[in-house]
């Protein structure tokens, strides 16, 4: 019948429960980081794949690799860089938690949104601050304020206050563009 001390049984058995806690916890895992309608979103898996790119592809920093080749020999100059494509991407990563899609890049998020504060927020006087282009990453000959950056920041980074170093209430009031709204 069930002789327990059979090998033939024994390890088999053991396998199997091996295997069914190992299946619960990457179970339980997955809800932690996906909400529960999630799989029936159109293209669910394409923009998953997406920002596993996105998150791969993060600097230390907090600065994004746009461009990397599969070919590990291969290598871009990735000194052309645009704060507008930064706070774009910043935001469609907001986006991405907003929808409850994923929680797992937060930390990314947030490091990168440091970073663009620390590189691309600067202060005009006392309470105002804009978002500019850097020359040397774009070729021009002086800083550039951009406009729509400044609104993408605003949305990209509005729940990040007080939350990361450097973004407060106060920076994002700060904005010419959130003058407009109020």
């Amino acid at each position: 019948m069930f002789d327990i001390s059979s090998p033939a049984i024994y390890v088999p058995t053991i396998f199997l429960t091996l295997l069914a806690i190992f299946i619960a916890v990457l179970c339980k895992d997955s809800k932690k980081y996906t909400s529960e309608n999630t799989k029936d979103l159109p293209y669910y898996h394409e923009i998953g794949l997406s920002m596993g790119y996105l998150g791969r592809n993060l600097e230390e920093d907090g600065r994004f690799v746009y461009r990397r080749n599969v070919d590990s020999e291969i290598n871009y100059d990735n000194r052309v860089y645009n704060s507008l494509r930064h706070v774009g991407t910043l935001y469609s990563m907001y986006l991405y938690e907003l929808l409850g899609l994923e929680t797992r890049y937060k930390e990314a998020r947030i490091n990168s949104a440091q970073y663009f504060v620390k590189r691309y927020v600067k202060k005009i006087d006392d309470n105002k601050s804009v978002v500019v282009s850097l020359p040397e990453e774009e070729g021009i000959k002086f800083p550039i304020a951009k406009s729509g950056a400044a609104g993408i920041a605003l949305a990209a980074l509005c729940n990040l206050v007080d939350e990361a170093d450097g973004i407060t209430l106060e920076l994002m009031q700060e904005f010419e563009v959130f003058k407009i709204f109020q």
